[in-house]
């Protein structure tokens, strides 16, 4: 197969909001080197530690992927973030413009936080490393390590950031993912469900062949 060849077809096109919550299904979308526009824009952060929630801390931010966010309306490259939408898992919703969004956020979370509009230069999350072998090269199991992400991995690795400045990207500005990998995930672990959305990839990818996985 060539690179002019046909690899598959888009069969979903997903921008997410405020980083590690559900977000918003799109029908056509511009795609530049940042990224969508909008895609994590937004970070829930903790006033007290200044690290960001992340779903990859389950235990201490429970709910976040349960929550949803969208735009009020489309954001455009290069213009300010319009305001974004949250409904919570418990059913209240917020704005984020709104004067008691961080009150209600905080409520939520049930610690001190703040909608955050830009990384710093990066920006440090908390992740949960499970009990399991080979699940972290490094070896660390049933432990919590701190990570840096955004433009912050690449400083620390001497790297050219590939994230624009301020997003709430983890190390890439788009995200793709192919049904035929959530196809062999499911075959290796017949037990576990595989949904795409719980990935937050911002292009599903519906291949054709087997050797695209």
């Amino acid at each position: 197969m060539n690179s002019s060849e046909p690899v598959g077809t888009v069969r979903a096109l997903w921008r997410f909001p405020v980083k590690s919550m559900l977000g918003e299904q799109l029908d056509v979308v511009e795609v530049g080197d940042g990224g969508m526009a909008g895609d994590r824009g937004y970070a829930v952060r903790d006033r007290e530690t200044g690290k960001v929630a992340s779903a990859k801390h389950p235990k201490l931010w429970p709910g976040l992927l349960r929550c949803r966010a969208a735009f009020v309306e489309p954001p455009r490259p290069s213009h300010e973030l319009p305001p974004v939408r949250i409904d919570l898992a418990d059913g209240e919703s917020v704005l984020s413009d709104a004067s008691d969004s961080d009150a209600i956020l905080s409520r939520f979370f049930g610690r001190d936080v703040e909608l955050a509009r830009a990384a710093q230069s990066g920006y440090t999350i908390d992740q949960y490393h499970p009990d399991e072998e080979n699940y972290d090269p490094d070896g660390h199991r049933d432990e919590v390590v701190e990570a840096r992400l955004g433009a912050a991995f690449f400083t620390e690795h001497g790297l050219q950031s590939a994230v624009p400045d301020g997003s709430f990207f983890d190390l890439f500005p788009l995200s793709v993912l192919t049904l035929s990998t959530l196809e062999q995930l499911s075959e290796l672990e017949p037990e576990s469900r595989f949904d795409a959305r719980r990935f937050r990839m911002n292009v599903i990818v519906g291949t054709s062949e087997a050797s695209m996985r």
